[in-house]
């Protein structure tokens, strides 16, 4: 007998492979029962093969999310460029964690807008989230293309009195 659990397990399975959704969708549609990690399955499947549409049509019609809901289709638009869509996004995040801003952040660094790489780093700290080696990485790339070396003390004293731990990417 098939329950949510089974199903959950069936669409899990889908989602990580992430490349055709069309029978995690037939799975997802033949559920009478849907919980909250059925629609999170769906939304992670959708934005692992690519479909961010369907992505976001899945996202809207949610009644309930969670962060891993939020943080997958902002990371979903922020790995694909789409930083306009991002955006709107995460001004609607009712809570932004270091993962969400971290992905903005390294999203306007990746689609060569550093200026909002910085001005997002400035608000993430002004909302008090404690940066970590990956958002200070973003940050250190910004400024590459910005070619703002005057800024290396900066970034050095940030990661100094924030105690991030440096590694290959942070000042090596």
């Amino acid at each position: 007998q098939r329950d949510v659990v089974t199903y959950n397990a069936l669409l899990g399975a889908h989602a990580r492979i992430g490349k055709d959704m069309s029978s995690a969708q037939m799975v997802f549609d033949q559920m009478t029962v849907r919980n909250l990690i059925s629609w999170n399955a769906m939304v992670v499947g959708c934005v692992n093969s690519g479909d961010l549409d369907l992505a976001r049509a899945i996202f809207d019609q949610m009644s309930e999310r969670n962060d891993v809901t939020w943080t997958t289709m902002l990371v979903g638009y922020t790995k694909n460029g789409l930083m306009d869509a991002a955006r709107v996004l995460f001004d609607a995040m009712p809570e932004k964690t270091l993962i969400c801003w971290t992905a903005m952040i390294s999203g306007y660094a990746q689609s060569g807008r550093p200026n909002e790489a910085l001005e997002c780093f400035r608000w993430m700290r002004l909302a008090c989230v404690k940066p970590d080696a990956f958002a200070t990485t973003s940050v250190i790339s910004a400024l590459a293309q910005l070619a703002r070396p005057d800024l290396a003390h900066w970034i050095t004293s940030l990661v100094d009195r924030e105690g991030i731990e440096r590694n290959e990417r942070v000042l090596t």
